[in-house]
């Protein structure tokens, strides 16, 4: 394919995460992190994701030095969303994993985020419901190739 084509269509791209933060983000606001900070919240989003980081799988997976991290996982682990531990195997790695209540916490933003997003999906038409499910379902299909 031509390179113009190509750019045109990484520009397309980049031009939807802003209009999605945009239109269906910022309208939910605060209600999402629960107090916490977004990059708290990603905390959580990584840990439950995979089965647990070691301190510096974590810090690499968020481009931050541990020195950044500490504060995060120690607040985390005050409010008992994840559990900071020792390595079986070799007891100077220190891993971090999620609890029950950051799952939970999860579980429930997940849920009020589905919500309000289908608030805003019951302004469209039948019609536009229809392209919009079938173009998400394309879209999906296609970027998994990538």
């Amino acid at each position: 394919m031509e390179e113009n084509k190509l750019k045109g269509i990484a520009g397309q791209l980049l031009t939807i995460i802003p209009l999605f933060k945009k239109k269906l983000m910022k309208p939910v606001g605060g209600m999402i992190h629960g107090g916490l900070k977004p990059s708290e919240f990603f905390v959580l989003v990584l840990l439950c994701e995979n089965d647990g980081f070691t301190m510096t799988e974590l810090a690499n997976k968020l481009e931050i030095s541990k020195t950044n991290l500490t504060p995060m996982v120690d607040k985390l682990i005050e409010c008992n969303y994840i559990r900071r531990f020792r390595d079986d195997k070799d007891r100077r790695i220190i891993r971090v994993e999620i609890c029950n209540d950051g799952k939970k916490l999860l579980d429930d933003h997940r849920r009020i985020f589905e919500d309000l997003l289908t608030e805003k999906l019951a302004s469209l038409s039948e019609e536009d419901l229809n392209e919009l499910s079938q173009s998400i379902e394309k879209f999906q299909h296609i970027v998994m190739k990538l």
